[in-house]
């Protein structure tokens, strides 16, 4: 979450910083300055490219939400969502290291309950959740009277009186368990609705070097670093297309930005394993996807005119994307040739530049697709090094 966070604000101040300096670079006097100083931060802190990111306004709002809580509730994050906290919660029923009270020197003056970060101290500071305590010692240093101590005990030695006032205070009972446990078990169906709808989809391009989609799953994080040093902008988070399970997994939409041919950087920064390391030289001629050409919207092919972008854009050393010609009788009754582009699917390693430049307005006459072995669409073969292509 921190990271995604980071991503959405990053690409908020980088927007308006560049913003301002630019309008400012048009004024008479201070025009030198934030020129000066817009080139100076793009060495240190701004992005090369202007960044934006799907569904960045409801990261902001779960972002927002939870500051404004924690305003409300103290580490409403770290107590209540946070799924380190909840792995630490369940650890510290057995605890070595317990806080005890000396009933003789405690005055009940609660320092030690007001001052707990985690909220684990209750009953006039006396008691204490076992399971909310992160052993911080803040409880230790506030205790005017010296009545706090930590002591280590065997987590095997049986239940203190303590805990079990703390425990029984919580009023989780045997009933809210199963409940829980039935809660659970009935969602794990739910998260995996529709991943035999994404494994079908040719439109969920991912980067280059990604593992096998149900593994890629099981192995990205959601950290948001490939996106973060993706250079054309062009990895964006998925919402629903591979899935609940898949939501903020990177995918490439070309139309954003294209994948580069001599970037790896996805592959470099990927704490993982999700998305393998890949040199410059095997990057080369790794498929990712094919491009296919629209026709209906295409403009050579619809409208009986030269559009030559999509080829001279193409960045294969023998094109993937070529001509064929065809004789044509326009309206005003001439005859001329136009050039009808195609794809070769053996070449095209689905780069998507092509559906990024295309002058076409909206979704573009190229699409990029996932590629499949055979073309028969049973299995995925995303991220599949070719050898390279002779002249």
């Amino acid at each position: 979450m921190a990271m995604r966070s980071y991503i959405v604000l990053y690409s908020y101040f980088d927007s308006l910083v560049k913003l301002i300096l630019r309008g400012a670079s048009s004024l008479p006097v201070i025009g030198s300055i934030s020129s000066s100083a817009l080139d100076l931060l793009k060495d240190m802190v701004l992005d090369l490219n202007d960044m934006a990111f799907r569904w960045h306004g409801a990261v902001l709002l779960i972002f927002v939400t939870v500051l404004l809580m924690s305003l409300r509730v103290r580490r409403f994050w770290c107590r209540n969502l946070c799924p380190l906290g909840a792995c630490h919660s369940i650890a510290s029923r057995f605890p070595l290291l317990v806080r005890t009270v000396n009933p003789e020197r405690c005055t009940r003056c609660r320092a030690c309950e007001q001052q707990c970060r985690m909220g684990a101290i209750h009953g006039d500071g006396m008691l204490t959740y076992e399971s909310e305590c992160i052993r911080c010692m803040d409880c230790l240093t506030s205790c005017p009277q010296g009545a706090i101590s930590f002591k280590f005990s065997l987590p095997w030695k049986g239940t203190r009186m303590q805990q079990a006032d703390a425990r029984k205070s919580v009023g989780f009972t045997r009933r809210d368990l199963l409940a829980s446990l039935a809660v659970s078990a009935a969602a794990i169906p739910l998260i995996k609705a529709n991943a035999d709808a994404a494994n079908a989809s040719t439109s969920l391009i991912r980067p280059p070097g990604a593992a096998e989609e149900e593994r890629f799953l099981s192995l990205c994080i959601r950290c948001g670093m490939c996106m973060k040093v993706c250079p054309t902008n062009g990895l964006q988070p998925a919402l629903l297309e591979s899935g609940v399970e898949g939501i903020f997994t990177p995918r490439l939409i070309p139309r954003i930005g294209w994948c580069e041919k001599n970037c790896n950087l996805c592959s470099q920064v990927c704490p993982t394993g999700a998305i393998r390391t890949v040199d410059l030289e095997e990057r080369e001629t790794l498929i990712i996807g094919t491009a296919v050409i629209l026709r209906d919207l295409c403009i050579p092919w619809s409208e009986d005119r030269d559009c030559i972008v999509c080829e001279e854009m193409c960045p294969t050393a023998t094109k993937s994307i070529r001509f064929t010609e065809k004789m044509i009788t326009r309206n005003d009754g001439s005859r001329g040739i136009v050039k009808l582009p195609y794809v070769l699917e053996d070449i095209c390693i689905g780069c998507g530049i092509c559906e990024n430049k295309c002058p076409v307005r909206g979704s573009g006459a190229i699409k990029v697709r996932r590629w499949k072995r055979g073309r028969s669409g049973n299995t995925d073969k995303v991220s599949t090094p070719r050898p390279p292509i002779s002249s």
